[in-house]
């Protein structure tokens, strides 16, 4: 009993340590710049679970992850506003849209959500990319996005923002937060009711629950959440354009939940990071074979997700379950022992 109750903390602090000495030993600015960006993904993919624990299905996230890319390089470079501060305003102005929209769009069910979430999407990616163009730059965006502010602290070095491993850092903490309030609000009531009223939003409607109300909050945390992704992404490329923000990114996002396995918080970062690793491995034997370069993680996406929604429902966080059974046996259901009894 005490071994299992320390098992799971000992390995997240294991875990822990690694990624925080990992960029001591990885000394190659491109695998560091691709571990960010599994963490940033990884932000932005929880958000999607969230939303999926009430039994929707969006696929308008990655607009939100532009929300706060433009507002945070909006209000840094154009009104002089501290980093550490825009960064909270985008998270924030995210969640106000999501909020607007949210009451009218959540009442939608089904593919109508669906329609409706894409739409959404597209409007923002087409905003963006031809509308005030003067204050969003159009389809090249908004370029030369300053870096984040120094950090000073009395007795120790200042932290300037110069290379990748001040961002690795940060990128790092953000999404340590993010994973923690995922995880707390997962293990509590809210989390509970949110898996409930995916199951049977009309059960649980009959048992005096605020279905909306949950839909609602699930999906303003979420974009609050990408939001503050956005804000990051736009000032660690010193750039936000419409084409980062695009509809596949959405479209992927899903995916990395799926595979991963969305009944857990876990999930979505594991299957973040296993398929990121896997494209990258891809793209790397293209360039040793001498094959032209092409989007390698269409192919790979694909074929990963039909095989894990066919075979592997459950994700990747159900694997060592299913291992455990295999090896140990499966069961017999109460069917199967009634059969065996008649015999």
């Amino acid at each position: 009993m005490l071994k299992k109750k320390w098992t799971k903390p000992l390995g997240l602090l294991v875990l822990a340590l690694l990624l925080v000495f990992l960029p001591v030993y990885v000394t190659s600015a491109y695998y560091v710049h691709i571990l960010i960006y599994i963490f940033v993904l990884a932000i932005l993919a929880v958000g999607v679970r969230l939303v999926y624990t009430t039994g929707m299905v969006t696929f308008a996230h990655a607009a939100f992850y532009a929300i706060g890319a433009y507002t945070s390089a909006t209000l840094v470079m154009r009104f002089g506003w501290s980093f550490w501060v825009a960064i909270f305003a985008a998270g924030v102005m995210s969640a106000i849209v999501a909020l607007a929209i949210g009451y009218p769009v959540l009442r939608i069910k089904g593919v109508y959500f669906f329609l409706v979430s894409f739409a959404f999407g597209m409007v923002v990616f087409t905003f963006f990319s031809n509308y005030l163009v003067n204050v969003f730059g159009g389809p090249n965006g908004i370029i030369s996005v300053p870096h984040p502010n120094s950090i000073s602290i009395p007795g120790l070095p200042t932290l300037d923002f110069v290379g990748k491993i001040p961002y690795y850092y940060l990128a790092l903490v953000i999404l340590a937060l993010t994973l923690l309030v995922m995880y707390r609000l997962d293990r509590s009531r809210f989390g509970l009711v949110c898996k409930s009223v995916r199951e049977a939003d009309n059960l649980a409607e009959t048992a005096g629950v605020n279905i909306m109300q949950y839909k609602v909050s699930a999906f303003v945390i979420a974009c609050f959440f990408a939001g503050v992704a956005g804000a990051f992404i736009a000032h660690y490329y010193s750039s936000a354009t419409p084409d980062t923000f695009g509809f596949h990114l959405s479209v992927s996002l899903l995916v990395f939940m799926l595979v991963g396995g969305s009944g857990s918080v876990a999930g979505p970062v594991i299957g973040v990071a296993v398929l990121e690793f896997l494209a990258v491995l891809f793209v790397n034997v293209d360039k040793a074979l001498g094959i032209p370069p092409g989007p390698p993680e269409v192919l790979l996406y694909g074929v990963i997700l039909i095989i894990f929604i066919l075979f592997f429902p459950g994700g990747l966080v159900s694997l060592p379950g299913k291992v455990v059974a295999l090896f140990k046996g499966q069961p017999k259901t109460k069917k199967e022992v009634g059969q065996n009894a008649v015999t």
